[in-house]
C-alpha cells in the first residue's frame, strides 16, 4: 500500500490503493486480486454486460490475480455483479 500523497484540488492528500478485492484500473479495466493459499484454481464469475467466468492467475505468493477489460468505464466496477 503506497502513503505518496498526492494532489487534490487545493489539498494535500495520501494515495491509497485496495491490495486485495476489486479495484477499477482506469484505462485497462476491473483488477481481482486474492490471497488464498489453500486454493489450486480461482475464477471470478462475471454476469454483466455478457456472462463469463475469468480465471485468476496464481502467483507463486499465494495470491490470485487477473484483470478484466471492460467495454466501458460502467461494465464493470462498484456494485456490478
Amino acid at each position: 500500500m503506497s502513503n505518496t500523497p498526492v494532489e487534490a484540488g487545493n489539498s494535500v492528500a495520501p494515495s491509497w490503493h485496495l491490495e486485495f478485492g476489486t479495484c477499477a484500473i482506469p484505462g485497462e479495466g476491473v483488477r481481482f486480486r486474492v490471497w488464498a493459499p489453500r486454493a489450486r484454481t480461482l475464477d471470478v464469475r462475471i454476469v454483466a454486460p455478457a456472462p463469463r467466468t475469468v480465471r485468476l492467475d496464481r502467483r507463486a505468493d499465494e495470491v490470485f490475480e487477473v484483470t478484466v477489460a471492460t467495454y466501458s468505464t460502467s461494465s464493470l466496477g462498484a456494485g456490478r455483479r
